[in-house]
C-alpha cells in the first residue's frame, strides 16, 4: 500500500494548524483505497466500499520525499501574485500526484462569493494554472433547475 493523496479543508486561516487531513492509502493487492483522518482526537480509518472497479481510476504514489513546500507557502505565494487580495473564507487543499511531480489543487472560496482554484507544483513552487469563477454561475449549471 502506498500514500496517493491528502486532503484538507481550512476555515480558519488564521490558525492553520487546526484542521483534519485525510490521507489516503491505495492498496493494489485488494483495490481497495483506505481513508485516515487525522484530527485533533485522535484517527479515524475509512476503507472505501468494496473493490474499485472503475478501469479509469488511478491512484499513483505520491512521491513524498519531492514535496519541497508546504501547501501555506503555495498558499501565500499565490495570493501574493493575485492583483487584487481576495478575503478567504475556506481553503481546501489536496496533494496528489501528477505525472512526474506532486500537486497541490488549492480551492479558496472567498468573501466576495467566487472561487479561485489553482494548481502549484509542490516541489518547486511554480504555479501551473489559476482558474477564477463567481459562485453565482454555480447556481446557473445546476442541473434541473429553471431559469
Amino acid at each position: 500500500a502506498y500514500i496517493c493523496a491528502g486532503f484538507a479543508i481550512i476555515t480558519q486561516l488564521q490558525n492553520m494548524t487546526a484542521h483534519d487531513w485525510q490521507i489516503d492509502y491505495y492498496n493494489p493487492k485488494d483495490n481497495i483505497v483506505y481513508s485516515f483522518v487525522i484530527q485533533q482526537n485522535g484517527l479515524d480509518i475509512k476503507e472505501s466500499k468494496g473493490n474499485i472497479q472503475n478501469e479509469n481510476a488511478s491512484f499513483t504514489k505520491l512521491e513524498l520525499d519531492k514535496v519541497m513546500i508546504t501547501p501555506m507557502q503555495a498558499y501565500q505565494d499565490l495570493l501574493a501574485k493575485e492583483e487584487k487580495q481576495p478575503i478567504v473564507s475556506k481553503l481546501i487543499i489536496v496533494i496528489q500526484q501528477k505525472e512526474t511531480q506532486p500537486q497541490y489543487n488549492l480551492t479558496m472560496i472567498t468573501q466576495q462569493l467566487s472561487v479561485i482554484h489553482a494548481r502549484v507544483n509542490a516541489q518547486l513552487g511554480d504555479i501551473i494554472s489559476v482558474n477564477h469563477q463567481n459562485l453565482m454561475s454555480f447556481a446557473q449549471m445546476t442541473p434541473g433547475k429553471k431559469k
